[in-house]
């Protein structure tokens, strides 16, 4: 009687069990990537030639830090597998929609799709209602292990691509050698340029916000969020700190032929970003003032020659904060067009015709 008594308890409670077993297992997980980001980390960065000192650095890494080496991105691809394939799938529960909180009794999730003619497409909004129920605690516990989860794959990765600028040896050994690992590198990027993940991360971290108050629920999971470096860029809304990092990353690796294949991507993120930052602006620039006028244009026309550079300097733009160096933009002075028909320029020892070269 009693070992039935206690088989249908468990029947009863199968739900809860098996949330149990899943926030134990991402728990277990945030753990094992902590530990495999630190020690791939700490390779990199006890190696003084892969960090740029100029010691030993003809010498090859001997056969036993090659195989800590692919020891180390076994883990760590195993580890994020286990993220993108098994916890965040489990847990995701806001799946990136924009949300509205509602007031009732009790927990209620529910999708409500509408037609934006607008945009001319169907939009989907959740509408919540949290309350200090159990079924809200759940629910703020999985959208805690989804954001915490994806919070250390960025965090470990800006840390990892910042040690891998200076590590050229052993960005040629992954192209090289160590394909398979350096395949990991690529969907890890891959990921971490993700629009999608970077904005769904956002919207999770606003809702825990909004809806903490309601739920006191701090644990390991909202201890890692907490402490998330990136997680503070997210949430001061610093949309500078992914585009500076991911153009970094991508002007690291694209020294190495294995990732030629992401050029696209970041080219059309870049597109993007250039796209819109490049409409906001403070105020107009001199030059504006200078083209009112005809006096001041011709002047300027008179001093310019075809194919003269023209560096700009443009602070009143959002783009200038983004760009390094001094000059944020340059531009090439074609001149008229029977300036450039009868420009000449030397070539092979004889002058020709520009348009001829």
């Amino acid at each position: 009687m009693f070992r039935i008594l206690i088989s249908l308890l468990l029947l009863s409670s199968g739900l809860t069990f098996a949330q149990s077993d899943l926030s134990v297992l991402a728990t277990e997980n945030m753990e094992l990537g902590l530990k495999a980001n630190e020690n791939l980390l700490n390779f990199i960065i006890t190696h003084p030639c892969e960090v740029g000192a100029k010691i030993n650095c003809d010498r090859p890494l001997s056969s036993r830090d090659i195989s800590l080496l692919k020891d180390h991105f076994r883990k760590l691809d195993n580890w994020r597998r286990d993220v993108f394939e098994k916890i965040i799938p489990a847990t995701d529960r806001l799946k990136g929609l924009p949300y509205k909180l509602e007031k009732g009794p009790a927990f209620s999730y529910k999708e409500v799709i509408r037609f934006n003619p607008l945009t001319l497409k169907k939009e989907t909004t959740l509408r919540l209602i949290i309350t200090a129920d159990q079924e809200s605690r759940q629910f703020f516990r999985d959208v805690q292990i989804t954001t915490a989860s994806t919070l250390l794959m960025y965090d470990s990765f800006f840390k990892l691509s910042q040690a891998l600028a200076g590590a050229k040896k052993i960005r040629t050994i992954l192209e090289n050698d160590l394909r398979t690992e350096g395949h990991i590198l690529h969907e890890t990027f891959a990921v971490a340029m993700d629009e999608k993940v970077w904005k769904s991360t956002q919207n999770n971290m606003i809702f825990l916000k909004e809806v903490a108050p309601t739920l006191t629920n701090i644990n390991y999971f909202d201890q890692y969020i907490t402490k998330s470096f990136t997680g503070s860029k997210i949430t001061d809304r610093n949309a500078s700190y992914r585009i500076q990092n991911v153009l970094f990353m991508e002007r690291i690796f694209s020294q190495v032929s294995f990732f030629n294949a992401l050029d696209r991507v970041v080219g059309r993120l870049s597109q993007m970003f250039g796209n819109t930052a490049g409409q906001v602006q403070e105020r107009d620039g001199k030059m504006k003032i200078l083209a009112s006028s005809p006096v001041a244009m011709n002047k300027m026309k008179a001093k310019l020659k075809p194919l003269d550079i023209l560096f700009e300097k443009t602070p009143f733009r959002l783009t200038d904060r983004f760009i390094p160096g001094f000059f944020g933009h340059v531009a090439i002075w074609l001149g008229r067009p029977e300036e450039i028909m009868s420009y000449r320029v030397t070539f092979q020892g004889k002058e020709i015709a520009l348009l001829d070269h």
